[in-house]
């Protein structure tokens, strides 16, 4: 299966976790530029591409325990345009190890705590924290930022207290929250972005990814129209 995009393709046949909405809003809605960036459990490495793609001369290192979705991630790589800025290794974000340190550190990690595990141990790894947990995220994740750095993710709005207070333990606060929400106005996902500096106020946003009609909304169309090859408000 591949997914084509506007300056790369994604093979996702093997990967753990298949590119979606989450991940998409979660590249799309970075802002800045960065030199150094990690991508922590990269899946199909649609985050790192993105960030090649957003960042003309950063360097990308992205970290994939899972041996299929690592391979798959690897000949993603090596198919773009970004090749030579990217390099991938298979291997726990617990037992990653570098001396570098990142101005950007960007996951969609497995977030789900308390929910019904799959029978499919796959699914397991991909979506639940079994293999990574919240704390352990936070205590390996942050010694690998610069001072300067940003930790960009997002997770399910319901575990927002528990992931505030845990990077809290580690000195990071949140600077910018985007709450994806419905229609209704409930609130599904926040994507955050961390740092070490805790600023006055925390800058707060919301967008609906998809309406009731079956289309995309107009602002998750203008975020992510770079990305996409095809026209989404022709859904």
């Amino acid at each position: 299966m591949i997914f084509k995009l506007k300056q790369f393709n994604l093979k996702q046949t093997d990967s753990l976790q298949k590119m979606g909405s989450d991940s998409m809003l979660l590249g799309a809605s970075i802002k800045g530029e960065y030199h150094q960036i990690l991508d922590i459990g990269t899946g199909t490495g649609i985050l790192a591409l993105m960030m090649a793609q957003k960042n003309k001369n950063a360097n990308i290192v992205a970290i994939e325990p899972h041996q299929l979705s690592y391979l798959e991630a690897q000949y993603n790589f090596k198919n773009s345009t970004f090749h030579q800025r990217l390099k991938i290794e298979n291997c726990k974000l617990q037992n990653f190890q570098t001396q570098q340190k990142f101005d950007l550190i960007i996951s969609n990690p497995p977030y789900y705590e308390n929910s019904t595990l799959s029978q499919k141990n796959n699914r397991n790894t991909a979506r639940h924290t079994i293999n990574l947990s919240i704390i352990e995220f936070y205590k390996y994740s942050s010694p690998l930022l610069t001072k300067n750095g940003i930790l960009h993710l997002i997770f399910p709005s319901d575990l927002q207290k528990k992931h505030f207070q845990t990077a809290k333990q580690f000195g990071l606060y949140p600077n910018t929250i985007i709450n994806v929400v419905k229609e209704n106005k409930k609130i599904i996902r926040n994507i955050v972005t961390y740092s070490f500096h805790q600023p006055k106020q925390v800058l707060t946003s919301s967008i609906i990814i998809s309406l009731s009609n079956g289309k995309y909304s107009k602002k998750y169309i203008e975020l992510t129209k770079d990305f996409y090859a095809h026209d989404l408000s022709k859904k």
